[in-house]
């Protein structure tokens, strides 16, 4: 089975860096994903730490699996581009409306549909520079990002994100006679509303072959957050939080009356806002706290490439299916209300154990290890046994990147349960929000289970698991694997 997942705008971006880590803790099976991410503004900060965390996961696991039958870092994550995809790339310095559409040429070759175009966009909408996004204004985004999309289907270019997307899904229709495609964003802002409806749809559309193979599902974000508008007023145009419940149903009356191939949809938003503090229309500024809907919204992405299935064709013909998510309590969520929680569970408390005992427990003895010093039991068994050298440079980096995944994890769990408008009870983060961690708390890390060892008992267990050769235990890995076996 073929796996792409496209985010689309700031929303789609941090539901991005979630799924990273459902990744790393088996929740997406063994099958790679293609990732792409779509935003003009290529130095938006919720895009430049999630696309931070993708690389990092990337270091960790490799180029090829080092960590035996362990459940951990299993798929592939593959960036189509480091950059985001963005029409405008070709485009000039400050490119607007105006200018992608060649207002120009249109008024001197096409005066009817100059005027229709000039009848449907405001002077202030067709001016205003769209590097930063579409700040707000989904309708100019759908313009542009639908006419550059059918561009570069055209064209074909090889070096176009958009173009190895498709390639990709081609390539898995063919192999597979399926294909899952899967767009996360938001339908109540400018880039995630404008590309929810038209990238996919005209992605699939474009295909030289396989298009009726390919399953497409999407996250639709709907609002769950508020700032102070007053704060942009200097930075020009901007969203308004008082205008995203209008914005939202235009945007769901749009994709009724224009239906967009998909086959299902979960709907994932939030009674209660959470409020951001400092607010940004673009660029590095624009960096945004982890939140549950964006978590959820990793959790449909879970869904759909593990475990739904399509209607047969023969009961197809209604819409997509939708999938809308709700808690069981009005303050407070909890494991319950996690669709899925059964299988995900599990696999997010073990991978939380693992980061726990890792840097608590290893990363300074494994750091310390390149000066011969290092003799305990586990190291010996899993290390010395392999023939490994600690003072390597590989060695050493790969100990780095495991260090910073976990470390990036743990804050990502604090940051999930501290930013939001109702009580979060899912992990115990204060077992781990300062070092050393809690040692006590460690059988207790996820709400509602207790683990069967201490932290002591699982570093025993460990040390006393026999040194293991399989084909793809590499460096490293025999001790990972030890390790996520002693915490799974």
């Amino acid at each position: 089975m073929s796996n792409s997942v496209l985010s689309i705008g700031g929303a789609g971006h941090r539901s991005l860096k979630p799924l990273v880590f459902l990744a790393a803790a088996g929740a997406l099976d063994d099958t790679d994903v293609s990732l792409l991410c779509i935003d003009n503004d290529a130095t938006n900060g919720n895009l430049s730490e999630s696309l931070e965390i993708v690389h990092l996961y990337n270091r960790v696991r490799g180029a090829q699996r080092w960590l035996g039958d362990s459940p951990l870092f299993r798929p592939r994550l593959q960036l189509m581009d480091d950059r985001p995809w963005s029409p405008l790339n070709a485009q000039d310095s400050e490119p607007t409306l105006d200018s992608y559409l060649r207002h120009d040429s249109m008024t001197a070759n096409a005066a009817d549909l100059a005027s229709l175009y000039e009848f449907l966009y405001e002077p202030d909408k067709r001016k205003l520079p769209v590097t930063e996004g579409f700040r707000g204004k989904p309708s100019i985004g759908a313009a542009v990002y639908r006419a550059a999309a059918e561009t570069g289907a055209m064209t074909g270019a090889v070096q176009d994100g958009l173009q190895r997307i498709r390639e990709e899904l081609e390539k898995g229709t063919a192999q597979a006679r399926h294909a899952r495609l899967f767009t996360m964003g938001s339908v109540f802002g400018g880039t995630g509303a404008a590309g929810l409806p038209t990238i996919p749809s005209t992605l699939i559309a474009n295909m030289r072959q396989g298009a009726d193979h390919v399953i497409s599902g999407g996250a639709f974000l709907l609002p769950y957050f508020d700032f102070n508008p007053g704060s942009l007023d200097q930075q020009g145009p901007h969203a308004n939080p008082s205008e995203f419940v209008m914005m939202m149903k235009d945007a769901l009356r749009y994709y009724q009356l224009n239906p967009s191939g998909y086959q299902c949809v979960y709907a994932i938003g939030a009674d209660k806002w959470r409020h951001v503090p400092t607010p940004a229309v673009g660029k590095a500024e624009q960096k945004n706290p982890a939140d549950l809907v964006e978590f959820l919204a990793a959790v449909a992405a879970s869904h759909f490439l593990v475990t739904y299935q399509p209607a047969p064709a023969s009961q197809n013909g209604h819409g997509p299916k939708l999938f809308v998510l709700h808690r069981g309590q009005e303050a407070a969520f909890q494991w319950a209300d996690v669709p899925e929680h059964d299988r995900l569970k599990p696999k997010l408390a073990a991978l939380t154990r693992f980061c726990f005992l890792f840097l608590n427990d290893y990363e300074q003895e494994l750091q310390k290890a390149a000066k011969g010093h290092l003799k305990p039991t586990w190291y010996v068994r899993h290390i010395q046994a392999a023939d490994v050298n600690p003072s390597t440079s590989e060695f050493q980096n790969q100990v780095k990147a495991l260090g910073d995944f976990c470390r990036a994890f743990l804050r990502w769990w604090v940051d999930l349960q501290n930013n939001a408008g109702l009580a979060i009870n899912l992990a115990h983060t204060s077992a781990f929000t300062q070092r050393p961690f809690v040692d006590e708390a460690f059988s207790t890390l996820i709400t509602g289970e207790r683990y069967g060892l201490t932290s002591k008992q699982a570093v025993q267990k460990v040390a006393g698991l026999p040194f293991e050769r399989q084909p793809d235990l590499i460096g490293l890995g025999h001790f990972v694997h030890a390790l996520a076996t002693a915490t799974a």
